[in-house]
């Protein structure tokens, strides 16, 4: 199964040492590039950023161009 995740998740999950529950319950985990930017480019914790970028379960994708129509 795959999952999308946000930035809070995963720093929570950082700091408490669980990382590796994503990876258990999801197989793999994308993450929109402003997400990944925030928990690993726009850090001030080294470590956090070293752990995240070498989860080779998270895979960082782009947002999709086109706009989508709201609904009614």
């Amino acid at each position: 199964m795959t999952v999308i995740s946000n930035a809070s998740p995963l720093i929570v999950l950082y700091k408490c040492e669980l990382l590796d529950v994503l990876q258990t319950l999801f197989g793999k985990v994308l993450v929109p590039e402003a997400a990944y930017h925030e928990v690993v480019r726009n850090t001030k914790d080294e470590r956090q950023r070293e752990a995240i970028s070498h989860c080779d379960f998270i895979e960082v994708r782009s947002a999709p161009e086109e706009q989508l129509p709201l609904g009614h």
